[in-house]
């Protein structure tokens, strides 16, 4: 499902280039109503063009440090990192939307809020938010009680290999 911001700026980018099209074959985008796309451009681009936005939060700095780099090896973008659930919602806050990423990474067993506890209060308030639970301890009572709060996806640290092909599969849904 696109943002709507999305569903808006390519409306808007499409008519503004079914407008710019003249007979001569003279592009006049520059041109009088060119400008009042600019807003609907930028926003097509951010959302449409732009690569899958993730948040790692994870209390080990080596382990954001490898996970953004397979992330971005695999073309995504990392938005921004957090050491604790507590930094972890407030860059949620800052980045606010129409910004969210597309997808949070969290490890469960961080300082301050869990990786649960993060999950429940960003799905309270973004229930559609998808969410990785990424953990060197899941069990089965872990992924059940991620899976009650609505995480879409559970994996272990251990699979950080299967990582870019879980957030794939979690954005084409």
């Amino acid at each position: 499902m696109l943002h709507p911001f999305a569903t808006w700026a390519r409306r808007v980018h499409r008519q503004a280039a079914i407008t710019r099209a003249s007979p001569d074959g003279v592009d006049r985008s520059n041109a009088g109503s060119g400008r009042a796309c600019f807003g609907a451009t930028w926003v097509y681009r951010l959302f449409m063009a732009s690569p899958t936005t993730v948040l790692v939060a994870d209390d080990e700095s080596d382990l954001r440090l490898l996970v953004g780099v397979a992330l971005r090896a695999a073309g995504y973008t990392v938005v921004d990192e957090a050491s604790d659930g507590d930094e972890a919602l407030a860059v949620m806050a800052r980045l606010g939307p129409p910004l969210v990423p597309a997808v949070m990474i969290l490890d469960n067993k961080m300082p301050g809020l869990s990786g649960l506890e993060v999950a429940e209060r960003v799905l309270a308030k973004l229930p559609a938010q998808p969410i990785i639970l990424f953990s060197a301890y899941l069990d089965t009572e872990l992924v059940r009680r991620a899976t009650e709060i609505g995480i879409r996806g559970c994996l272990a640290k251990t699979d950080i290999a299967r990582l870019p092909a879980l957030i794939a599969a979690m954005v084409a849904d």
